[in-house]
């Protein structure tokens, strides 16, 4: 930072929303300039959302809105560096590379004094044995301290930071967390954290956003001991845990949770049991599906014995087929008679009318094959092929009929229950 003092940064009006959900609005508060201030809060309320808002980047799909400054009144443009909860390094550059890579994307040469410089912040984070590997070779705690060096080389006087020690084992959290604190301090470091005791170790402010839509409150000051303080004191330990009782939020607000979640447990439930019960029905109506076509195939075997027989068995089929319409001339008779009792009997009507015509064709097909085979019993073949057909139609006719004495039936029933 060449010695000068890190900015204060204010935060004025700013508000976000996603697809019309008002997440936060009119937040307005203060980085003080030089200080750690963490921002605490459970998932979903907005801080990797303000977090990006301070940095100058998109809110990744909502819409944000506000206003953010420098203390000092100068632009904040080129004085920010970004550190975000995972580490980002790209594989096919060492780790050198990585922590150099702003000067690259900015198109600025590496000198030999910039290259002494990345070192030095490699041997400070622990990685000087490791500038030359990639980062498939590290591990998790040494590829988030690279992405610490990376971020220290930046040499920006404010650091804004994401979850950046949240995949962490504990052990290595602590480590690094020391190694912030040392590394970052005099900065104006504005750090998003979950953990209540990470933000007590770290911070000189902690600022707590919770609420739906959120809002913004500062707790009270950590203990006064000298940074990164110790997570084992008495003082420590009580802080955190007022500090999980704020998040937790009031009693009411708890209970009024706990309702929420047994509603929506009871809705779950009801769900599963109505996905359950189709399920149910859909197995009830495959099976009566495959009870059909069974029948179906049973039926169109009867008739393939039938029609194949010889022409004699083609002069049973006319006969069933006209008697099949004399049934239907009488139930279309009954139901012209009848044609002012319903919209059902108008639906019938036609429906005998159809399957009249249907058997009239069929009839005049049968005629002409029983010819064509009287001239031609070479023509066999091919009249098989077509009673392959007249098998089909004349199961879906037997269908009809069945479905109009069926309904000729009931019509009957209703006219006795009448009487």
């Amino acid at each position: 930072m060449d010695g000068l003092p890190s900015p204060g940064i204010t935060v004025d009006a700013a508000g976000l929303s996603f697809d019309g959900r008002v997440v936060f609005e009119g937040l307005s508060f203060r980085l003080e300039g030089g200080c750690w201030t963490a921002l605490l809060g459970p998932s979903g309320v907005g801080k990797s959302s303000l977090l990006r808002f301070i940095a100058g980047l998109p809110a990744a799909g909502g819409d944000i809105r506000g206003s953010v400054a420098a203390g000092d009144g100068a632009t904040l443009s080129g004085r920010v560096a970004y550190m975000a909860q995972r580490d980002l390094l790209l594989p096919w550059l060492s780790v050198l590379d990585n922590v150099t890579l702003g000067h690259r994307l900015r198109g600025t040469p590496l000198g030999q004094q910039d290259r002494h410089r990345a070192l030095h912040l490699l041997d400070q984070v622990g990685l000087a044995d490791s500038a030359d590997a990639r980062p498939a070779a590290l591990s998790g705690g040494m590829r988030q301290r690279a992405a610490l060096a990376r971020t220290l080389w930046e040499n920006r006087p404010i650091v804004l930071m994401d979850e950046p020690f949240s995949a962490l084992d504990a052990l290595t959290r602590f480590r690094l967390q020391e190694t912030a604190a040392g590394l970052l301090r005099d900065r104006t470091v504005f750090l998003v954290t979950h953990d209540p005791m990470e933000a007590l170790r770290l911070a000189d402010r902690i600022l707590v956003l919770t609420g739906s839509p959120a809002s913004l409150r500062e707790t009270a000051a950590p203990p006064a001991l000298p940074r990164p303080r110790d997570p084992g004191g008495e003082a420590m330990a009580a802080r955190a845990a007022a500090l999980m009782r704020d998040l937790a939020g009031t009693e009411g607000e708890a209970a009024a949770l706990s309702t929420r979640l047994s509603e929506q447990a009871a809705a779950l439930s009801s769900l599963e049991s109505a996905l359950s019960a189709a399920q149910t029905e859909a197995e009830a109506a495959t099976d009566a599906g495959e009870a059909a076509l069974r029948q179906k195939d049973s039926l169109i075997s009867e008739l393939k014995e039938r029609v194949s027989g010889s022409g004699s068995s083609i002069e049973a089929l006319q006969g069933d087929l006209a008697a099949a319409r004399a049934e239907i001339d009488r139930l279309n008779l009954a139901l012209r008679q009848r044609d002012d009792q319903s919209a059902e009997l108008d639906s019938l009507r036609i429906e005998a009318d159809t399957l009249r015509n249907s058997l009239d064709d069929a009839q005049a097909t049968l005629e002409a094959r029983d010819a064509a085979v009287a001239q031609n019993q070479n023509a066999l073949s091919r009249v098989e092929a077509e009673r392959d057909a007249l098998q089909l139609q004349r199961f879906w006719l037997s269908i009809l009929v069945a479905v109009v004495l069926i309904a000729a039936g009931f019509l009957g029933f209703r006219r006795r229950s009448a009487a």
